[in-house]
């Protein structure tokens, strides 16, 4: 008994660890768009398109962290 919740355990940190490597690759492509092709340019649309990838960014990680 004892076996097999330790390996549940474990299975559940690999998850939670697999999880936190996609929410901070996730997160980095985010940042390399903010800072190569919507910060240079100052017109409404790259500003929408900012807030917007923010937004999406904010949910994908809340999600994955309510899953685990």
């Amino acid at each position: 008994m004892m076996r097999e919740e330790k390996s549940s355990t474990s299975g559940d940190q690999l998850m939670l660890f697999h999880r936190s490597i996609i929410v901070s690759y996730f997160s980095f492509i985010v940042v390399k768009l903010e800072c190569f092709y919507i910060f240079p340019a100052q017109d409404l649309m790259t500003l929408i398109l900012f807030y917007l990838l923010s937004y999406l960014r904010f949910l994908f990680t809340t999600s994955i962290i309510s899953l685990s």
